[in-house]
This record gives structure tokens, sequence and C-alpha cells, in this order.
């Protein structure tokens, strides 16, 4: 009985050898979908039976990255149906036929989820921006706005943690305002709405200026006005910026890395700093983008604990099955020595107050390290 149970067990590694090596290995891009549930309460008396959407997101369909399974897969958050088809379902779910003939509005500005997977805990992010109008004629008038930008941890699955979280920002802004009107005080046209951004970056030297200001900038809020803080020197690096020497307060030479930072602009070309290096900023017209670092644990280093757990449980139930143990072993450790302490990750800057936003993990650096 006991030889058939060690070797049952010793099958059952074998499996999960083959299994976690196949997985490990795996390409292609994977969806997962972004669903809103039907209201679990109802309003009565809502001053709204009608619900439309202005969705300015610049990826109407994506709404992010999560990572899915025991090997944390990446996956590509989307809403299917769409988001206008979720949002007006979940609304008529609310409301019963006491609802009033009022119109609202939900300007959906941003809903940006991504997760940093990491073996003893997960790290979630969402950013949501958005606003809520009572709509009379021709005129809207503002209800609600929130703009977040949310990280919440989680011991085991932060991804069920973080899309509730999303989910929960968009229903609550519907829910909670059924029975409220929109501030009559100041009226909105379509366009100031749709273009509202556009408008406040006309504002901004950041945004406005023909060219960017060479210098060393300390805070996005100098950045943004295009103030620098101190002047540049010289450079290390070239294109692939890694040190900057500037002119101090003394007018002494000192050299300065990513971490004295938020920006730097040389020759008219920004950078932006996180703690692993300058990354060149891109614009687009509308906002300004980059691929960097972030800390994070890439998605095989569960599959690396795992190999590690088995190569224990199997010296522990079998001590002379050298084989599956040196091999699970032998496995375990190759995981943990591909493991780097960062990913890469499409991020954008937001315009308020310079705060990066990741859009989606990417699965190659720009740098070929």
């Amino acid at each position: 009985m006991i030889i058939m149970f060690r070797n049952t067990l010793s099958l059952l590694f074998l499996f999960l050898l083959v299994a976690f090596s196949s997985a490990a290995q795996a390409e292609g891009e994977r969806v997962f979908d972004f669903l809103l549930n039907r209201s679990d309460h109802i309003v009565s008396n809502s001053l709204y039976s009608k619900i439309s959407l202005i969705d300015l997101r610049k990826d109407t369909v994506r709404a992010g990255q999560v990572r899915i399974g025991l090997l944390n897969k990446p996956f590509i958050l989307a809403f299917r149906p769409s988001v206008s088809e979720q949002v007006s379902s979940y609304f008529h779910s609310a409301i019963d036929s006491s609802a009033g003939k009022g119109e609202m509005v939900l300007c959906l500005r941003k809903l940006a989820i991504s997760e940093r997977p990491a073996f003893m805990e997960e790290e979630g992010f969402c950013d949501f921006s958005a606003e809520l109008y009572e709509k009379v004629g021709t005129n809207y008038y503002l209800i609600q706005s929130v703009d977040e930008d949310v990280s919440l941890t989680d011991n085991h699955d932060v991804t069920s943690v973080i899309l509730q979280k999303g989910k929960s920002e968009l229903i609550s802004l519907i829910q909670l305002n059924l029975k409220r009107r929109g501030n009559q005080q100041k009226a909105f046209l379509y366009d100031e709405i749709v273009y509202a951004d556009s408008f406040a970056r006309q504002k901004m030297a950041l945004y406005s200026a023909g060219k960017l200001a060479d210098g060393v900038y300390f805070k996005y809020a100098s950045f943004k006005n295009q103030v620098p803080d101190l002047k540049v020197k010289e450079t290390e690096g070239g294109d692939k910026l890694t040190s900057v020497t500037v002119s101090d307060y003394n007018g002494s030479s000192k050299t300065m890395t990513c971490n004295d930072m938020y920006a730097v602009v040389v020759h008219g070309k920004p950078y932006v700093t996180t703690p692993y290096g300058f990354y060149p900023l891109s614009y687009d017209g509308h906002e300004f983008s980059f691929v960097g670092k972030v800390n994070a644990l890439p998605k095989y280093s569960h599959a690396a604990a795992i190999f590690m757990s088995l190569t224990l449980i199997s010296i522990i139930v079998h001590p002379n099955f050298y084989l599956i143990s040196g091999g699970l072993l032998l496995t375990g450790l190759f995981t943990v020595s591909q493991v780097k302490p960062y990913a890469y990750f499409l991020m954008t800057i937001n315009d308020k107050d310079g705060r990066f936003t990741r859009i989606r993990e990417l699965p190659y650096g720009i740098d070929n390290q």
C-alpha cells in the first residue's frame, strides 16, 4: 500500500513538472472579461430613467491587465459586452417603474487596472476618473466627479480585489446619485466636457510649449510649468541616459542619478525617472507616455515556489527518490534564477499631479537587460 502511494505520488510530481514547464513556455495574448453584475439594490423614485455614456478613454475596449491562474499568466482586461451596454444594463437593474424622466450622463475618462505580482504579497492598481452629469436639453449639470488612483494588496489573489474595486468605483458613482440633481449653478456644453482635458492642457507650459526647456526638474510641478530647477552641463549614456551633471545653486558641478529628480530635458528631449533609470517620454498630442521598469516579480515566481515546495515534500515522503527530488530542485533553482525584481510597463503621466498610470505590462525590455 505504501509502495503504491509512493508510486502514485511520484507520477503526480512528474505530471506537475511537465505541466508547469509547458505552461511557462506558453505564449499568446489572453483576454479576461470585465463584467458588471446586476444591481442587488433597487432605488425607488430615481430622478433618472435614462443613462448615456461619453467614453473618452484612449482605448475604449481594454481596461488594463490582470494575472490569472497558478502561474499568474497575464490577461488583457476588456469590456465584453461593451462598457456602454454594461453601464446601461446595470443602470436599468438599479431602478424601477417609479423612476422620473431625467437623463443621466456618465463621462468615463480613465479606467486602468494592473497588477504587480510577487510570491508572498500581490499589489493591484486602479486608476479611475469619471464625471456624472444631469442632462437637460443641451446643457449638462455636474452631479459628481471622481479622480482616484488606488493601490491594494492581498496575500493570495489581488486580481479579484482590484477588479472589485474598479467595478465598485463605477457602479457606486451611478447607484449613489440616482436621487441627486446636478449643480444648477453651472451648465456645461457637450464640447466643454469632451475637450475639458485639452482646454486644461493648453494652459500648461508642458503641453503648449513648442520646445521643452532643458534642465533638471525635481518635482512634477516644475516640469508642468517648464521651470527647471537646475541647468544640465553634461550627460552620460547618450540616448540611454544614465546620469546627469548639473550646476548646483553654488555653481559647483554635481552628478545626479534617476533617484534625484522627477524628469530631465536634454536638447529638448524629455526623460522621466523611476528608481531603475531614465526613460524617454513620447507625446501623441494628447498625453505623455513611456515604457519603464517598476518593482515587480515576473509571472513565474509562483511556479518557482511551487517547484521548491514539491522538492521538500518528495524528499520527506520518499528520501531515496533522488531523480524526482533532484529534478524538481534543479527546476526550482533555475526558475528562481530567472526572477528579476522588476517588470516593464507601458505607463502614462497624469497631467494633474504627474503620477504614473500603469496601462499594461510588456513582455520585453527596452534596454535588453
